[in-house]
């Protein structure tokens, strides 16, 4: 099945979940706003999540796709932690990025491409990573170069990989920073 919110959906009190294991058409698509006095937790197994509102939480935030693509339009502000995964997808966030107390985190742990085109800002740590195959840009600057990208392989130890991936510590990204 597909998920779909339109509207603004609010828990004063608590959390929003938004789950689906894999998606028959679309994925989870919400045209509007999410706002939670908690946690916003949004996960698919395998499909699209797309938001075109904007994602507010007084705590976390966690978007999270095993096999296929972010796309966030809208703003995305939690007061404590950001974090946008995926396994086998691209991660696009087009609006603001901020985990105001906390850290941002935006993954691809095995293939895709991260695009933030916002800025992007944290209280703690910054950690934007494709850790084995994928490009990285920031407001439509290219950072990694392929000769950079293979020095950065990942190294296997004979028990587990070793990633690479850029840390980047309290930074607030836009282009006249570039």
């Amino acid at each position: 099945g597909d998920i779909a919110l339109n509207g603004t959906t609010t828990a004063r009190d608590g959390d929003i979940q938004i789950a689906l294991g894999t998606a028959t058409k679309d994925g989870i698509t919400v045209s509007g706003n999410l706002v939670a006095n908690n946690d916003v937790n949004i996960s698919s197994t395998k499909g699209n999540i797309l938001i075109t509102g904007d994602i507010t939480a007084e705590n976390d935030i966690l978007a999270k796709v095993e096999t296929g693509n972010i796309n966030i339009t809208g703003n995305t502000i939690g007061t404590n932690n950001v974090a946008l995964n995926t396994t086998d997808g691209n991660i696009t966030v087009k609006g603001d990025t901020e985990a105001t107390t906390g850290n941002a985190t935006i993954v691809t742990a095995e293939k895709g491409n991260i695009n933030v085109v916002g800025n992007l800002t944290s209280g703690k740590d910054t950690i934007i990573a494709t850790n084995k195959i994928g490009d990285i840009t920031l407001n439509d600057h290219y950072i990694i170069e392929k000769e950079v990208r293979d020095l950065l392989e990942p190294v296997y130890d004979g028990e587990h990989y070793t990633s690479p991936y850029l840390y980047f510590k309290n930074i607030r990204s836009s282009r006249k920073h570039f």
